[in-house]
């Protein structure tokens, strides 16, 4: 029996630019979920990303949304966000939790990653040659004898290439798979 699956951007449909910038829960450096996410990532090994963290909640919308999604039609999460680059499983899992958010991830949880640099603060991914569409694309490939059916949630700024629905195509993947959300909005 094949899985269906989410492949998760964060950044632009989870955490809107809004949300990152106006929540009181983001503004406010001293928020006890947060310091228990930032614990966490520093159990968890993942020192840069605690070290990095200036938001955690995530906007509401899009969380009642994908529970409900979860609740109506069961699906398991791949992360494809350059999150999966900062974070372990577990911190992304306490991530989740700290939100209410009842994702379940794959057992291959994450794509793999890609050449980016660290530049500034940020994951400077312009450059790469190795693009999130490639990276779906190859976990699909890999694992096409579990999948049933899949879709592709990122925004332009990271997904960019998934915009281009003959490049969708060649990479074997369905155009009607992809939701490309305004990354200040998210979902």
């Amino acid at each position: 029996m094949g899985h269906k699956i989410l492949f998760a951007d964060f950044d632009g449909p989870l955490w809107s630019d809004r949300v990152i910038r106006y929540h009181p829960d983001n503004t406010n450096a001293t928020h006890p979920k947060r310091e228990i996410i930032a614990e966490a990532m520093r159990q968890n090994g993942d020192t840069m990303a605690a070290h990095c963290l200036t938001y955690w909640k995530m906007d509401e919308v899009a969380v009642g949304m994908l529970n409900w999604l979860m609740e109506y039609d069961h699906f398991y999460t791949v992360v494809s966000s350059t999150w999966r680059e900062l974070c372990t499983r577990d911190t992304i899992e306490c991530i989740f939790r700290m939100n209410d958010l009842r994702l379940e991830l794959h057992e291959q949880w994450a794509t793999d990653t890609h050449t980016s640099k660290y530049v500034g603060g940020w994951y400077d991914t312009s450059s790469s040659s190795d693009d999130r569409l490639k990276q779906i694309a190859r976990w699909v490939d890999k694992n096409k004898e579990i999948v049933d059916d899949y879709l592709i949630l990122d925004d332009p700024s990271s997904g960019g290439t998934l915009i281009d629905e003959s490049a969708v195509r060649w990479a074997k993947l369905d155009p009607s798979r992809v939701v490309i959300v305004d990354p200040f909005i998210g979902m």
